[in-house]
């Protein structure tokens, strides 16, 4: 028996030792699973928005992913249904609140009805870098789901890096040339001349300096936050009439000709309107004065002055 323990207890514990150990997968979280949950912010009422027909225009699915030093700034155009702007502007900004302060901001919005009772509408965000391009294509799902399109996308990038760099180098060697003049002021033997020179000298290194110091901030400050922008337009005949695209394209062509030959007409009629109303003018005086001129000129054949003379003999 004890023989026996003493062979079991090792394979136990080697058994013990050779039990697989857990993944740490879920430790670390890639960027398309961390855009999947931002973008759930996006999904209420999904299920009940029409598909996208597969042959509908869209915008493409470009991924721009963040570099170190680089600053991204986002803009994003949408053109949805009158009767659809707001409710969409809205569900933007729920998501917004739903990420929290930290992750993003509200710092712009606009609803303005134009002419036409067209809609123009805007909103703007400070974002996390790390979330601001799930956020985009996320925004421009919801669009697509409530039968609109994203009609334009820009995404530049400003190398702040370099800029940072610049700034701390600039400052280091302000800073050295600033503890040495502060040296030679220290001195006692210096003469008037000088040491307003040292002194004019030390308080342009010290401006320098803040100088140094305000550009690294605002460039670690676009670092830490991208701002991007959503404008809507209206894509709508009628208000909250809903027609298919090419009868609508068709009914806005034909009202766009209408208008224009309408303007067209309107304007020679302007042009024309002085010389038709001369014109005019000229011929009624003519037609008033012709009986006139008619009898004046049938009285003097009848009774012309040599018709009762006598003749010379």
């Amino acid at each position: 028996m004890g023989y026996r323990s003493a062979v079991l207890v090792p394979l136990v514990l080697l058994a013990g030792c050779s039990k697989p150990e857990p993944k740490s997968e879920v430790m670390v979280a890639p960027a398309d699973t961390m855009e999947a949950r931002d973008r759930s912010t996006f999904e209420v009422g999904r299920s009940s928005a029409p598909p996208a027909p597969a042959d509908a225009v869209s915008a493409p699915g470009i991924s721009v992913s963040s570099a170190p030093g680089v600053a991204f700034n986002y803009r994003y155009a949408f053109r949805l249904a009158n009767a659809k702007i707001s409710a969409v502007q809205e569900q933007h900004a729920q998501a917004c609140e739903q990420l929290g302060l930290v992750r993003c901001r509200i710092t712009g919005m606009r609803y303005r009805l134009g002419q036409d009772d067209l809609v123009e509408a805007m909103l703007a965000f400070k974002l996390d870098p790390a979330i601001a391009r799930g956020f985009g294509k996320a925004a421009g799902e919801a669009v697509a789901r409530a039968a609109g399109k994203t009609i334009d996308i820009e995404i530049s990038g400003t190398d702040v890096a370099t800029t940072i760099t610049r700034a701390r180098r600039d400052r280091a060697t302000a800073n050295d040339d600033l503890a040495r003049i502060e040296a030679q002021l220290r001195q006692t033997n210096l003469d008037n001349p000088t040491r307003e020179r040292l002194i004019a000298q030390a308080a342009e290194l010290r401006a320098r300096i803040r100088r140094a110091n305000d550009m690294q901030e605002d460039g670690e400050q676009s670092l830490a936050t991208t701002p991007m922008v959503f404008n809507f337009v209206s894509d709508a005949v009628v208000p909250g009439v809903e027609i298919a695209t090419p009868i609508r394209d068709a009914l806005h062509d034909a009202g766009s000709s209408i208008v224009r030959g309408i303007a067209i007409i309107i304007v020679l009629f302007a042009a024309l309107l002085p010389w038709a109303l001369a014109i005019g003018a000229i011929y009624a005086l003519f037609r008033w004065l012709r009986p006139k001129w008619s009898r004046k000129v049938a009285d003097y054949v009848a009774t012309g002055p040599d018709r009762d003379a006598p003749m010379e003999g």
